[in-house]
């Protein structure tokens, strides 16, 4: 599923706990929030990521509490 042509956006939380098990091939981008544990910011990072490089596919996780935020 992952390749050179994805990405991966991580919320802050579990997202990101979970993430660190994934197994990234080189030139899959990725992206994470870690200081501050702000919930919320995944969401516009994704549309913006995504407009940002077209050629790729962005794989964003979150949950529910990031579109409350």
């Amino acid at each position: 599923m992952l390749s050179h042509k994805t990405a991966v956006i991580a919320e802050t939380g579990d997202s990101w706990f979970n993430r660190h098990k994934l197994k990234l091939p080189e030139g899959c981008g990725y992206k994470i929030q870690m200081q501050y544990g702000f919930i919320g910011w995944s969401v516009g990072a994704t549309l913006g990521y995504a407009q940002s490089v077209p050629e790729k596919r962005v794989i964003a996780c979150f949950s529910d509490g990031s579109f409350q935020v």
